[in-house]
């Protein structure tokens, strides 16, 4: 019991004695951090469903099936979308 009190008090004079260096930041790093990894990956994966909306286009053009066509057209395009407003968006949200 004596020891393990002693080891308490060890502890807490250690942790009030011990000097605890602390930088406050505005946090504009982690942001920019952030939003660099997302605008990077956004594009990447809107023109992975581009891609895919181009062979989806082609399958559907040797077949002749209009709904395939019309399916694979709504994918590029909204492939296109998220590619325009990820690039777009970079200069209006960086800090």
């Amino acid at each position: 019991m004596k020891n393990k009190l002693r080891n308490t008090a060890f502890l807490i004079f250690t942790f009030l004695t011990d000097p605890l260096v602390a930088y406050a930041s505005s946090g504009e790093t982690h942001w920019n951090l952030s939003l660099m990894l997302i605008t990077q990956w956004i594009p990447r994966l809107g023109a992975m469903m581009l891609f895919s909306g181009v062979i989806e286009y082609a399958i559907a053009y040797q077949s002749d099936n209009a709904n395939q066509k019309t399916q694979a057209m709504r994918m590029m395009v909204s492939a296109g979308m998220i590619i325009g407003v990820s690039w777009s968006i970079r200069t209006l949200i960086f800090i």
